[in-house]
C-alpha cells in the first residue's frame, strides 16, 4: 500500500485545499476561502470553491494571493506546472540562461561538484554529507556528526576563479 502524500497544516482562518473523490480528476483539489457565515448552532456555512487546481502548492498560492486580496478568477492558471523535474528544468534553464550559461541538469551541477571536491582534497565524508548521500558503515552512520563550520572549513577549500 503507497504511503499517503502529507502537506503542511494550513494555518486557521487561512481557508482550506480539499482532495476531492473520483479518479483521473484533471483537477483533483479544490481550494476553498476561509468560513466567515455559522449557523446559530455555530456550524460552519459551506462557500463555494475559488477554483479546481492539479496541485495541493497551486491551491496554496490560490489561497495567499486570496488573503492578500490578489485573487481573481483564473489567476491560477498563471501558475508553473508544479511537476517535480519538470519544474526544476524550467527553474534552473531560466537561471542558467540569465547568465549566459548553456543548459545543464542538476545531475550536472552535482557532478561538477563532486569533481571539484576531489581536485581541492575535500574530505570524503564531508563531500557525502554534502552530496546528501548515505554512510554504509556503522562508524560514519552513528558517530560521524559535523558541525555546519565544519563543511563550510571543507567548502571554502574549493577556489572558483571567474573571468571578472
Amino acid at each position: 500500500m503507497t504511503k499517503r502524500k502529507r502537506y503542511p497544516k494550513l494555518p486557521n482562518g487561512f481557508g482550506s485545499i480539499k482532495k476531492l473523490s473520483g479518479k483521473n480528476r484533471a483537477n483533483p483539489y479544490g481550494v476553498y476561502p476561509p468560513v466567515t457565515d455559522w449557523t446559530d448552532e455555530g456550524v460552519p456555512i459551506a462557500t463555494r470553491a475559488l477554483c479546481y487546481v492539479d496541485d495541493w502548492y497551486k491551491g496554496f498560492a490560490v489561497l495567499t494571493w486570496y488573503n492578500h486580496g490578489e485573487y481573481y478568477p483564473g489567476k491560477e492558471k498563471e501558475l508553473l506546472d508544479f511537476s517535480g523535474r519538470d519544474l526544476h528544468a524550467k527553474v534552473m534553464d531560466a537561471a542558467l540562461e540569465r547568465i549566459g550559461i548553456e543548459k545543464h541538469t542538476p545531475h550536472d551541477c552535482r557532478h561538477t561538484f563532486n569533481v571539484l571536491c576531489d581536485k581541492y582534497k575535500v574530505d570524503e565524508r564531508d563531500k557525502k554529507l554534502m552530496l546528501g548521500h548515505t554512510f554504509q558503515d556503522v562508524t560514519n552512520k552513528v558517530y560521524g556528526h559535523r558541525s555546519l563550520e565544519d563543511l563550510r572549513n571543507e567548502l571554502e577549500k574549493i577556489k572558483i576563479h571567474t573571468n571578472e
